[in-house]
């Protein structure tokens, strides 16, 4: 994500052509893998926490939530989309776009976004889940659904 983030923010000084553009749909790719791969592995990783600590049945909420969230976050962008390109001057219809506009749409391409990845890394960094612990939960789980008895202080600090 870090990666991400500085990529995205670097088209602010690469040049608008084919290859600027190439550049930020990579780091684009490379943002979205990264998003997609740590968010449902966490995603699913807690739920199964919670199948361990709460009545069963609970699981599908975490996926609803998520996805929730997501498409909230998918809106809430797309409206502040709107927002930076009125407040660049952005007319679609316009053959020449002004020098404020250009750096405008520039900026919403490059360091808002980069930013935003930024802003994100101290939160994978801050998730409990550790490979460790995952082994230690797919164990519990495991012996569980073997119809062992599990003591709950086994999985108290998952």
């Amino acid at each position: 994500l870090l990666l991400s983030g500085l990529g995205q923010a670097a088209l602010m000084f690469l040049p608008l052509n084919f290859a600027g553009a190439i550049f930020i749909l990579f780091c684009n790719a490379l943002a979205m893998s990264g998003f997609y791969v740590y968010s449902y592995s966490m995603l699913y990783e807690t739920a199964e926490v919670s199948s361990l600590k709460v009545p069963k049945g609970l699981d599908g909420m975490f996926m609803s939530a998520y996805q929730f969230t997501y498409k909230l976050g998918t809106a809430v962008s797309m409206w502040l989309v709107g927002i930076f390109l009125t407040i660049y001057e952005y007319e679609a219809s316009a053959e020449v776009f002004s020098e404020y506009t250009i750096n405008g749409l520039r900026s919403m391409a490059s360091w808002l976004p980069g930013l935003m990845l930024v802003l994100g890394v101290p939160f994978v960094f801050l998730y409990k889940l550790k490979s460790n612990r995952v082994e230690k939960l797919r164990e519990v789980i495991n012996r569980k659904e073997a119809g062992e008895t599990v003591n709950k202080a086994e999985y108290a600090d998952l």
